[in-house]
Order: structure tokens, then C-alpha cells, then sequence
């Protein structure tokens, strides 16, 4: 019987061990997992913290291109301000010219009608001379 509990002993112990060498193995496995783990968590961390950055970066560029999307804009809107007052100041200088023109034909219609009244009158201060003479 004692050599039946020994043996029983024995091969408790050597299930004991058995069990403990394979905790750890499985143990030091989990430790490399972990180390592992760490070392791709750490990778993905930095990783996360580039793409941050250029998120940030790309965020400050996207600020940088509608403030200046906004100043076109409103450049924009000055110079079709500014077109429609030329095109009102070209209307109105057109209207001058046509003005102008109109009292050019007036102011030469009346000419020609002084020119024709100080030829009848020269030709009446001539007919009178001649009238005088005679």
C-alpha cells in the first residue's frame, strides 16, 4: 500500500510539475504576447499621433483656404460693383457724346444760317453801294 501511495505520490508530483512547466510556458508565451502587444500598440500610437498632426495641419490649410476663398469672394463682389458703375459711367458718357453731338448739328445748322444772313446782309451792303453809286 505505501508503495502504492508512493507511486500515486510520484505521479501526483509529476502531474504537479507537469501542470506548473506548462503554466509556465504558457505563462512566458503570454508575457512575449504582451511585450509584442505593447511594442504594436506603441507602433499604432505613433502612428495615430502622425495622422493627428497632419489632420491638423490639413485642417489649418482647409481654415487658410476659405478665409481666402471669402476675400475673392468679396473681391469679386467689389468688381462687379465696380464693372456695373463703369458700365453706368460709359452709358451716361455715351449719352453726352450723343448730347454733344446734337449740339454740334444744332450749332451748325445755326452757322449756316448766319453765314446765309451775312451773305444776304453783304450782298444788301453791296446792292446798297452800288445803289449809292450810281
Amino acid at each position: 500500500m505505501m508503495l502504492r501511495n508512493g507511486m500515486i505520490n510520484c505521479s501526483n508530483n509529476m502531474k504537479i510539475k507537469i501542470t506548473i512547466a506548462t503554466i509556465s510556458i504558457l505563462l512566458i508565451i503570454s508575457v512575449a504576447l504582451n511585450i509584442a502587444q505593447k511594442s504594436e500598440n506603441k507602433k499604432l500610437r505613433i502612428e495615430i499621433d502622425d495622422l493627428t498632426s497632419q489632420i491638423d495641419e490639413l485642417d489649418t490649410k482647409i481654415d487658410d483656404l476659405e478665409s481666402e476663398k471669402n476675400e475673392l469672394e468679396d473681391r469679386i463682389s467689389e468688381l462687379e460693383d465696380t464693372k456695373e458703375n463703369l458700365r453706368s459711367n460709359i452709358e451716361e458718357a455715351q449719352d453726352n457724346v450723343d448730347d454733344l453731338k446734337n449740339q454740334i448739328d444744332d450749332s451748325e445748322s445755326d452757322k449756316e444760317d448766319i453765314e446765309m444772313k451775312i451773305q444776304d446782309l453783304e450782298d444788301k451792303v453791296e446792292e446798297m453801294k452800288n445803289n449809292n453809286d450810281d
